[in-house]
């Protein structure tokens, strides 16, 4: 009888209630951490000669209400959701990549390389379809002032300046921010998990709820703090409209601030990733439960 959510394999799931759950979930947690998702794009985004430079994660949380309200917080949120089918398409396929190993015998279910592998091969994968989206969210989030910008106008922009490339842009840079994140988040998740369970003799549901929930903020924060200078050149990259490479990239980040530039926005990242990480994972199980057959 199975008793946890990752005992459940991709061929245990109805792929229909599976596939209609994921993105409700998905909404409800990218509408209640994107402002700070937000924050955190306009201070990596940010350089002392852009005009308005932010010199915390406070500050910037109140110049942006102050000068352009309440709304902002919620720039290119319509467009972001648009990657909502990446999520499911990334989870059905670490699913499948987790379900192949294993019935393969390349993995057993409780190998701790299970979930890094997995996860790893799937983001890459999905990466190569949400740069594009990411790119003009990115150009959307990072606009000031109170005006609405049209995503088509920002779409038209990039075509018009930079072509097709220009909506790859800072792709190895994605790659290597976000396949190794998921590879982080999925990795401390599971293995810190199963060692909390492990440490219970009797394991209530309550109990199950709290090391769900710690185990997701843990990795969701962890992956904040040890990826955050790659971020930050992922973001600049993606937001500059001059054609430059990763080293040069990271050459201006430390020429405008030194080290200390390649924090800019970790606080807003942790604030963010953190509670993504806990309500986004501590839904997937629950939505695995509610799926099996």
């Amino acid at each position: 009888m199975v008793k946890h959510a990752e005992d459940l394999q991709l061929y245990d799931l109805d792929p229909i209630r599976f596939n209609l759950l994921l993105p409700l979930g998905s909404i409800s947690v990218r509408a209640l951490t994107y402002p700070a998702f937000l924050v955190k794009a306009r201070l990596q985004a940010s350089t002392p000669q852009g005009g308005v430079f932010y010199i915390s994660t406070r500050h910037a949380f109140t110049t942006i209400f102050r000068k352009e309200g309440l709304r902002s917080f919620y720039k290119g949120f319509g467009l972001s959701l648009s990657t909502i089918p990446l999520s499911v398409i990334y989870m059905n396929l670490m699913e499948l990549f987790k379900s192949s190993m294993i019935r393969s015998e390349t993995l057993a279910i409780d190998s701790p390389y299970l979930p890094l592998v997995s996860s790893g091969a799937a983001s890459m994968l999905v990466q190569f379809i949400g740069v594009p989206i990411d790119v003009v969210v990115q150009r959307l989030m990072v606009r000031r002032g109170p005006e609405k910008l049209k995503v088509s106008s920002v779409v038209s922009s990039i075509y018009r300046s930079e072509g097709l490339v220009g909506f790859y842009r800072g792709l190895p840079a994605s790659i290597a921010t976000f396949t190794p994140h998921s590879m982080i988040v999925w990795t401390i998740y599971t293995n810190t998990r199963s060692m909390l369970r492990n440490s219970q003799k009797d394991l209530s549901s309550a109990k199950e709820t709290v090391f769900t929930a710690f185990s997701g903020l843990l990795a969701g924060c962890s992956a904040a703090l040890l990826m955050n200078p790659v971020d930050v050149i992922r973001t600049r990259q993606q937001v500059q409209t001059e054609k430059i490479g990763v080293w040069d990239t990271c050459l201006l980040v430390y020429k405008e601030r030194g080290l200390k530039g390649f924090s800019r926005g970790m606080n807003a990242r942790v604030l963010a990733t953190g509670p993504t990480a806990m309500l986004a994972l501590s839904g997937y199980e629950i939505v695995k439960l509610l799926s099996r057959v």
